[in-house]
């Protein structure tokens, strides 16, 4: 009867090493998880920063035109706000229909469009030139796009001015 309690004592010490291994491993890997969450906290909280104060516009949006999310910048930019822009579509924000047709097509051929120059129009109507870009992202079980939107209305008509200035100028003379 010796022989078997202090088998049973062998195994009981066995299983309790095995236990704290356990034990042990699983408050290893608590510990990881809590890192990894506040790793991935801290990342979000870059993201949103950066996302918030980028001075070019930026949204996320759905094949069909519907926004899910923008943020300041693009407000500024179109004069909607975060929750009209969420209401309204965005083919109706093109001056010219045909134009939102050449950039779907272009998504679907290429699976980006890189400074698309399109005239759009703000909430007031009135219309401003843009550079596009746009990726198509794959989230969780939906296709979206990822957009950028830069304003270059002014720069546009900068340019229209020097090329007005230039066209009065008198012809230099050759001598």
């Amino acid at each position: 009867m010796m022989k078997d309690e202090k088998k049973t004592k062998e195994q009981l010490v066995k299983e309790l090493k095995e236990l704290h291994q356990q034990v042990a491993k699983l408050e290893k890997s608590e510990t990881e998880q809590k890192r990894i969450k506040e790793a991935l906290q801290e990342s979000e909280k870059k993201y949103r920063f950066l996302f918030e104060q980028c001075p070019i516009g930026v949204g996320l949006s759905s094949f069909e035109g519907k926004v899910i999310s923008c943020n300041k910048a693009m407000e500024s930019i179109t004069g909607y706000s975060v929750e009209e822009l969420k209401k309204i579509n965005l083919a109706d924000t093109y001056e010219n229909p045909e134009d939102r047709k050449v950039l779907l097509e272009a998504l679907n051929r290429n699976g980006r469009v890189v400074n698309f120059q399109v005239r759009l129009k703000r909430k007031d109507g009135t219309p401003y030139d843009t550079f596009l870009n746009i990726s198509r992202i794959h989230i969780g079980e939906k296709d979206l796009f990822q957009t950028t939107c830069v304003d270059i209305t002014e720069h546009k008509r900068s340019e229209e001015v020097l090329r007005e200035s230039e066209d009065r100028r008198p012809p230099r003379s050759r001598e």
